[in-house]
């Protein structure tokens, strides 16, 4: 079994995958069909006629990328333009703060929605 969650269709405050035995998730925003922050990635497994759900969160690959590269310039500025790469510092101090901030916000929303879908024991 496989199949999608998509962020246009339906009340589901998540998009994204579902298999039998896992899922991937993201939060929806009101602009797009998911969030460019964070993932939960889920696994499912039974035991003993009860299922476990094991779940983690990790960073969207292209966001960590993209903060990586920016570091990596910022590096390259330092040689030629301390100011420009003061400048470009400070954006990725503003870009990381609000990452983290709008990291929580999605983590809470789906650990939210992942508790109310499962029985907890």
């Amino acid at each position: 079994m496989y199949g999608f969650i998509p962020g246009w269709k339906g009340e589901w405050p998540v998009s994204g995958r579902v298999r039998a035995n896992g899922f991937q998730l993201r939060t929806r925003t009101p602009w797009s069909n998911g969030s460019s922050v964070i993932w939960a990635i889920g696994r499912c497994y039974l035991e003993t006629g009860k299922t476990r759900v094991v779940f983690r969160f990790l960073p969207d690959a292209l966001a960590t990328v993209g903060l990586i590269l920016m570091v990596v310039v910022d590096g390259v500025l330092w040689t030629r333009s301390s100011l420009l790469a003061l400048i470009l510092l400070a954006f990725i101090a503003l870009v990381l703060v609000g990452g983290l901030a709008s990291a929580r916000v999605e983590q809470r929303r789906l650990t939210r929605f992942l508790l109310s879908r499962v029985n907890v024991e």
